[in-house]
Protein backbone atom coordinates (compact mmCIF):
# COMPACT_ATOMS: atom_id res chain seq x y z
CA UNK A 1 0.00 0.00 0.00
CA UNK A 2 2.85 2.37 0.84
CA UNK A 3 4.52 1.79 -2.51
CA UNK A 4 1.22 2.43 -4.28
CA UNK A 5 0.71 5.75 -2.47
CA UNK A 6 4.28 6.88 -3.05
CA UNK A 7 4.08 5.95 -6.74
CA UNK A 8 0.78 7.79 -7.11
CA UNK A 9 2.28 10.87 -5.44
CA UNK A 10 5.32 10.77 -7.70
CA UNK A 11 3.14 10.29 -10.76
CA UNK A 12 0.89 13.24 -9.86
CA UNK A 13 3.84 15.64 -9.77
CA UNK A 14 4.12 15.31 -13.57
CA UNK A 15 7.88 15.72 -13.20
CA UNK A 16 10.08 13.94 -15.73
CA UNK A 17 12.29 12.54 -12.98
CA UNK A 18 9.32 11.35 -10.94
CA UNK A 19 7.73 9.68 -13.95
CA UNK A 20 10.98 7.89 -14.78
CA UNK A 21 11.25 6.82 -11.12
CA UNK A 22 7.74 5.37 -11.20
CA UNK A 23 8.51 3.55 -14.47
CA UNK A 24 11.71 2.08 -13.03
CA UNK A 25 9.84 1.05 -9.87
CA UNK A 26 7.19 -0.71 -11.93
CA UNK A 27 9.94 -2.43 -13.93
CA UNK A 28 11.63 -3.73 -10.80
CA UNK A 29 8.30 -4.94 -9.43
CA UNK A 30 7.40 -6.71 -12.69
CA UNK A 31 10.82 -8.30 -13.06
CA UNK A 32 10.50 -9.85 -9.58
CA UNK A 33 7.15 -11.48 -10.38
CA UNK A 34 6.26 -14.59 -12.40
CA UNK A 35 7.31 -15.46 -15.97
CA UNK A 36 4.58 -13.38 -17.71
CA UNK A 37 5.41 -10.37 -15.57
CA UNK A 38 9.10 -10.80 -16.39
CA UNK A 39 8.29 -10.77 -20.10
CA UNK A 40 6.16 -7.67 -19.61
CA UNK A 41 8.96 -6.11 -17.55
CA UNK A 42 11.55 -6.76 -20.24
CA UNK A 43 9.23 -5.26 -22.86
CA UNK A 44 8.62 -2.22 -20.68
CA UNK A 45 12.35 -1.81 -20.04
CA UNK A 46 12.93 -1.66 -23.80
CA UNK A 47 10.28 1.05 -24.03
CA UNK A 48 11.84 3.05 -21.16
CA UNK A 49 15.32 2.79 -22.67
CA UNK A 50 13.94 3.81 -26.07
CA UNK A 51 12.26 6.88 -24.56
CA UNK A 52 15.41 7.82 -22.65
CA UNK A 53 17.47 7.56 -25.85
CA UNK A 54 14.98 9.81 -27.66
CA UNK A 55 15.06 12.36 -24.83
CA UNK A 56 18.85 12.39 -24.60
CA UNK A 57 19.30 12.54 -28.37
CA UNK A 58 17.01 15.57 -28.59
CA UNK A 59 17.86 17.18 -25.27
CA UNK A 60 18.21 20.66 -26.81
CA UNK A 61 14.50 20.63 -27.70
CA UNK A 62 13.35 19.97 -24.14
CA UNK A 63 12.96 23.11 -22.05
CA UNK A 64 14.97 22.49 -18.88
CA UNK A 65 17.12 19.50 -19.79
CA UNK A 66 20.00 21.55 -21.27
CA UNK A 67 20.06 23.76 -18.17
CA UNK A 68 20.24 20.69 -15.92
CA UNK A 69 22.98 19.02 -17.95
CA UNK A 70 25.03 22.20 -18.35
CA UNK A 71 24.65 22.99 -14.66
CA UNK A 72 25.78 19.54 -13.65
CA UNK A 73 28.78 19.63 -16.00
CA UNK A 74 29.83 23.15 -14.95
CA UNK A 75 29.67 22.13 -11.29
CA UNK A 76 31.74 19.01 -12.02
CA UNK A 77 34.39 21.33 -13.46
CA UNK A 78 34.08 23.45 -10.31
CA UNK A 79 34.71 20.37 -8.16
CA UNK A 80 37.86 19.62 -10.13
CA UNK A 81 39.11 23.17 -9.48
CA UNK A 82 38.09 23.26 -5.81
CA UNK A 83 37.25 19.83 -4.31
CA UNK A 84 35.90 21.36 -1.09
CA UNK A 85 33.37 23.47 -3.02
CA UNK A 86 32.80 27.18 -3.40
CA UNK A 87 30.70 27.62 -0.28
CA UNK A 88 26.98 27.85 0.39
CA UNK A 89 25.11 30.17 -1.95
CA UNK A 90 27.92 30.33 -4.50
CA UNK A 91 26.63 27.63 -6.81
CA UNK A 92 23.30 26.58 -8.26
CA UNK A 93 20.38 28.32 -9.88
CA UNK A 94 20.00 31.07 -7.24
CA UNK A 95 23.72 31.84 -6.84
CA UNK A 96 23.70 34.93 -9.03
CA UNK A 97 20.28 36.05 -7.80
CA UNK A 98 20.95 36.16 -4.06
CA UNK A 99 24.73 36.60 -3.95
CA UNK A 100 25.61 40.31 -4.08
CA UNK A 101 29.24 39.61 -5.06
CA UNK A 102 28.33 37.13 -7.80
CA UNK A 103 30.25 37.11 -11.04
CA UNK A 104 31.38 34.42 -13.45
CA UNK A 105 34.70 34.00 -11.65
CA UNK A 106 33.35 33.17 -8.20
CA UNK A 107 30.02 31.42 -8.85
CA UNK A 108 28.87 28.37 -10.72
CA UNK A 109 25.39 28.25 -12.27
CA UNK A 110 23.12 25.35 -12.92
CA UNK A 111 19.72 23.75 -12.47
CA UNK A 112 20.96 20.42 -11.17
CA UNK A 113 20.44 19.67 -7.46
CA UNK A 114 23.39 17.30 -7.23
CA UNK A 115 25.48 19.66 -9.34
CA UNK A 116 24.62 22.60 -7.09
CA UNK A 117 25.41 20.52 -4.02
CA UNK A 118 28.76 19.48 -5.51
CA UNK A 119 29.55 23.10 -6.32
CA UNK A 120 28.61 24.37 -2.85
CA UNK A 121 29.91 21.74 -0.43
CA UNK A 122 32.33 19.93 -2.71
CA UNK A 123 32.97 16.27 -3.23
CA UNK A 124 33.81 15.56 0.42
CA UNK A 125 30.64 17.24 1.69
CA UNK A 126 28.48 15.50 -0.89
CA UNK A 127 29.90 12.09 0.03
CA UNK A 128 29.28 12.82 3.72
CA UNK A 129 25.73 13.93 2.88
CA UNK A 130 24.96 10.69 1.04
CA UNK A 131 26.75 8.63 3.72
CA UNK A 132 24.53 10.16 6.39
CA UNK A 133 21.31 9.52 4.48
CA UNK A 134 22.32 5.96 3.56
CA UNK A 135 23.11 5.19 7.20
CA UNK A 136 19.73 6.58 8.28
CA UNK A 137 17.94 4.56 5.59
CA UNK A 138 19.66 1.26 6.33
CA UNK A 139 19.45 1.83 10.09
CA UNK A 140 15.70 2.33 9.81
CA UNK A 141 15.36 -0.78 7.63
CA UNK A 142 17.22 -2.87 10.23
CA UNK A 143 15.06 -1.47 13.01
CA UNK A 144 11.83 -2.21 11.12
CA UNK A 145 12.90 -5.74 10.18
CA UNK A 146 13.94 -6.47 13.78
CA UNK A 147 10.46 -5.61 15.08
Amino acid sequence: MTILLLSAGLFMTFSKGALISVAIGILVYLLKKNRFSKLLGVLMSYIVVFLLVIILANYQKFSSLPAHLNGFISNLITVIKSPLGLGLGRSGNFASLYNANANAANTSAGESFIGAMLGQIGLVGTLLFFRFHCSRYFGTRKKISAE
